[in-house]
């Protein structure tokens, strides 16, 4: 049924039919889009939908690929649209990028919206620039991992198997997962990696170990960083299962900071 209701909502987005979408919300519904906006109930969620087909009257959004998760549904696919190109003598310039959402269903209806974007173009939906900021987002949250390099990377994870209780099994990394403490339905996770001593992930930094700290938006973190005067790579990736970008300490240490998208993981652990 969650396949279902999925694709009658993207069927109803690609029409632009907003009844049809609100039909498909619950009264309480929460959606939140890439570029920070966050909408509470029916109106204003289908109001910021609106304000999306109003700048792009032919968006489109094809679905790539669905994992599901009891009552969590991680969406995969490629939102496009045709716009006008006012810079470029009113040209029409195909757009499209790849996005995730995290959809939470309830009584076969959707309770919860989240766009996960590799940019804000088409879900910076009705963002104005004195939105208040967040503190949460220029804070680190935690270790999202632990890194360092081996000699022989699968003879040491079969002794941490071994002795230890971890399992990594054929892997290099193992996971360990763990709760919010102020939302204890929320599965989290971070990661125990060995990589090769010839590996280099860690580069230009010249240790054998390296770090990852969640945090809760990685693009707002970085900018405040660079305008903090520190050393931000220039560097950023943006996957389903989360955004990464590369800082260094004062003693030149990478340190890779991880905004996670832990519905995803926790869906593929799952299947």
């Amino acid at each position: 049924m969650n396949t279902e209701l999925i694709l009658k909502f993207v069927q109803a987005i690609n029409t632009k039919n907003l009844q049809e979408m609100a039909e498909l919300l619950t009264n309480d519904h929460t959606f939140n889009t890439a570029g920070k906006g966050s909408y509470k109930g029916i109106p204003e969620s289908i109001a910021a939908w609106k304000s999306l087909f109003d700048t792009y009257p032919d968006y489109q959004f094809e679905i790539e690929n669905q994992v599901h998760h009891s009552n969590t549904i991680a969406v995969f696919g490629i939102a496009s649209s045709k716009q006008s190109n006012m810079q470029a003598n009113n040209d029409t310039t195909l757009w499209s990028e790849s996005v995730a959402w995290k959809i939470l269903t309830e009584d076969e209806k959707i309770k919860f919206c989240q766009v996960y974007s590799s940019s804000a173009k088409s879900t910076d939906i009705r963002q104005t620039p004195n939105e208040p900021n967040n503190s949460k987002n220029n804070t680190v949250q935690g270790f999202g991992g632990v890194f360092f390099k081996s000699k022989d990377p699968k003879v040491l994870t079969a002794w941490y198997d071994t002795h230890l209780g971890t399992q990594f099994g054929s892997n290099t990394y193992h996971t360990f997962k763990w709760r919010e403490r102020e939302n204890s339905h929320k599965i989290g996770s971070t990661s125990f990696s060995i990589f090769t001593e010839k590996s280099t992930y860690f580069s230009p930094s010249e240790k054998p170990f390296m770090f990852n700290f969640r945090v809760q938006n990685l693009d707002a973190f970085l900018d405040k960083l660079i305008a903090d005067g520190v050393k931000v790579d220039t560097k950023r990736d943006y996957t389903e299962y989360g955004n990464f970008g590369w800082i260094y300490d004062l003693e030149g240490n990478k340190i890779e900071i991880w905004q996670a998208v832990d519905e995803v993981l926790e869906a593929y652990d799952s299947k």
